[in-house]
């Protein structure tokens, strides 16, 4: 489900958001947004988005998820390296997700993935095509 609004009823509003792209991470009503961000602007550039839990563990307030992701890179991708155009190619990302819970709502999520390897399976970086 692609339902952004579903953010509130999850998360707390003092919650810390942190992926990639925030390192230090982003606090309170700056992460929701931030997140809802992240979301929008994954299934921008992967509009077939799907997302699939491979594992999850949990003990007592955390959960840990290990997930895939797979889509076609068919619309615009902000990087570190600037905007990359749609290339049209499958892509399959994996990471972790460790999700931190009071009350029932998420007050921490730390997200981990390889955003290099995720440029270089849609061929942006210099020298991915060379290391096939």
């Amino acid at each position: 489900d692609r339902n952004l609004a579903l953010i509130d009823e999850l998360y707390a509003r003092d919650c810390a958001f942190y992926y990639p792209a925030a390192p230090l991470g982003v606090q309170g009503s700056d992460a929701l947004d931030e997140l809802r961000n992240a979301l929008a602007f994954f299934h921008g550039a992967f509009s077939d988005f799907r997302f699939e839990i491979e594992e999850q563990v949990a003990e007592g307030s955390t959960v840990v998820l290990r997930w895939t992701i797979r889509g076609t890179h068919d619309g615009k991708l902000l990087s570190p390296l600037g905007e990359i155009p749609p290339t049209g190619k499958q892509v399959c990302l994996q990471g972790f997700s460790q999700l931190r819970f009071r009350e029932n709502m998420i007050v921490e999520h730390r997200s981990y993935f390889d955003r290099w390897g995720l440029l270089q399976q849609i061929d942006a970086l210099p020298n991915s095509r060379a290391v096939r």
